[in-house]
Protein backbone atom coordinates (compact mmCIF):
# COMPACT_ATOMS: atom_id res chain seq x y z
CA UNK A 1 0.00 0.00 0.00
CA UNK A 2 1.18 3.16 -0.82
CA UNK A 3 0.96 6.38 0.72
CA UNK A 4 1.98 10.30 0.38
CA UNK A 5 3.83 11.56 3.66
CA UNK A 6 5.67 14.67 4.56
CA UNK A 7 7.45 14.72 7.75
CA UNK A 8 10.30 16.29 10.05
CA UNK A 9 14.14 15.70 8.43
CA UNK A 10 15.87 13.30 10.82
CA UNK A 11 19.30 14.93 9.94
CA UNK A 12 17.94 18.89 10.71
CA UNK A 13 15.52 18.61 12.90
CA UNK A 14 13.45 20.77 11.33
CA UNK A 15 9.73 20.11 8.93
CA UNK A 16 10.52 18.93 5.58
CA UNK A 17 7.31 20.14 3.73
CA UNK A 18 8.00 18.02 0.10
CA UNK A 19 5.97 15.07 0.09
CA UNK A 20 7.03 11.66 -0.90
CA UNK A 21 5.26 8.96 -2.14
CA UNK A 22 6.39 5.50 -0.29
CA UNK A 23 5.70 1.97 0.99
CA UNK A 24 3.87 1.98 4.20
CA UNK A 25 6.82 -0.30 5.59
CA UNK A 26 8.98 3.10 4.65
CA UNK A 27 6.98 5.48 6.53
CA UNK A 28 7.04 3.47 10.07
CA UNK A 29 11.09 3.17 9.04
CA UNK A 30 11.06 7.16 8.77
CA UNK A 31 8.70 7.21 11.73
CA UNK A 32 10.75 4.71 14.09
CA UNK A 33 13.94 6.98 12.95
CA UNK A 34 12.46 10.17 14.48
CA UNK A 35 10.90 8.00 17.69
CA UNK A 36 14.55 7.37 17.92
CA UNK A 37 15.41 11.04 17.83
CA UNK A 38 12.75 12.04 20.36
CA UNK A 39 10.77 14.45 18.53
CA UNK A 40 8.79 14.88 15.48
CA UNK A 41 6.13 15.68 12.89
CA UNK A 42 4.57 13.46 10.11
CA UNK A 43 1.45 14.34 7.66
CA UNK A 44 0.30 11.41 5.57
CA UNK A 45 -2.44 10.85 2.84
CA UNK A 46 -3.69 8.59 0.56
CA UNK A 47 -2.29 9.39 -2.82
CA UNK A 48 -5.75 9.79 -4.10
CA UNK A 49 -6.42 12.49 -1.49
CA UNK A 50 -5.26 15.97 -1.49
CA UNK A 51 -4.87 16.72 2.48
CA UNK A 52 -3.49 14.50 4.89
CA UNK A 53 -5.77 12.24 6.45
CA UNK A 54 -3.63 11.72 9.64
CA UNK A 55 -0.84 14.28 11.45
CA UNK A 56 1.14 12.85 14.57
CA UNK A 57 3.53 15.43 16.40
CA UNK A 58 5.51 13.52 19.17
CA UNK A 59 7.87 15.07 21.73
CA UNK A 60 9.04 12.44 24.47
CA UNK A 61 6.18 10.59 25.72
CA UNK A 62 3.72 13.33 24.54
CA UNK A 63 2.19 12.73 21.30
CA UNK A 64 -0.79 14.59 19.19
CA UNK A 65 -2.86 12.64 16.72
CA UNK A 66 -5.52 13.96 14.40
CA UNK A 67 -7.17 11.65 12.17
CA UNK A 68 -9.90 13.44 9.75
CA UNK A 69 -13.16 11.73 9.34
CA UNK A 70 -13.13 10.77 5.77
CA UNK A 71 -10.16 8.45 5.40
CA UNK A 72 -11.40 6.30 2.45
Amino acid sequence: MSVVSAATSPESGLFHPDERRSEVKDLADRFNDLRSLGQGYIEVRSPTREFPALTLAFRDDHEVVHLTGDTV
